[in-house]
């Protein structure tokens, strides 16, 4: 019995040092992320417009944020300030809000249910020799979060492949456009 004692102490000594130290570790890491993705479009800005700037539009051609499955709601006016879409699957539920938004350009909040803003971004539009270009930027800060750390870079990298799979999608829904 006390060679058992001694191996659940041990254990728990081993488990709340692995802990310490991932929690040390997490300290020493950014708990913020930027991300940015770029894409030209063969297509004029209004019509880049049509699909950015219209929040209905967007399950079109952003995915992987919210997993396979997903239900998608708009809420609010059809562009500009207060526009927006939730969503909910198995794997997520949120919602992304417009917050300003110009001729060629919004910002965004992204939420989740527990009212908590996860990320901010913008997608700006522009005219550029061959199209327009669409710029995507997504930030976010975890300070104060435990271990956020250790994850907050994976993430942001999931984020930025995200983004770069959806404006490759959206490449792809305007050059078969009629």
């Amino acid at each position: 019995m006390q060679v058992l004692n001694r191996i659940a102490a041990g254990f728990g000594l081993l488990v709340v040092v692995g802990m310490l130290v991932a929690w040390g570790l997490s300290t020493t890491r950014p708990a913020t992320w930027s991300v940015e993705q770029r894409q030209v479009l063969e297509a004029e800005p209004d019509v880049v417009a049509e699909w950015v700037a219209f929040p209905v539009r967007w399950p079109e051609w952003i995915h992987g944020v919210e997993g396979a499955g997903a239900e998608w709601a708009p809420f609010g006016p059809p562009s500009g300030v207060g526009a927006g879409q939730a969503w909910r699957s198995s794997r997520s539920e949120g919602r992304m809000e417009v917050v300003a938004a110009t001729p060629t350009s919004l910002e965004y909040r992204l939420t989740l249910p527990a009212g908590t803003t996860v990320a901010t971004g913008s997608l700006r539009w522009s005219r550029v020799d061959r199209g327009t270009e669409v710029v995507w930027t997504d930030a976010g800060d975890y300070t104060g979060k435990p271990f956020a750390g250790l994850w907050v870079g994976p993430m942001a990298r999931r984020v930025e492949l995200q983004m770069k799979a959806a404006l490759r999608m959206l490449a792809d829904r305007l050059a078969s456009a009629p």
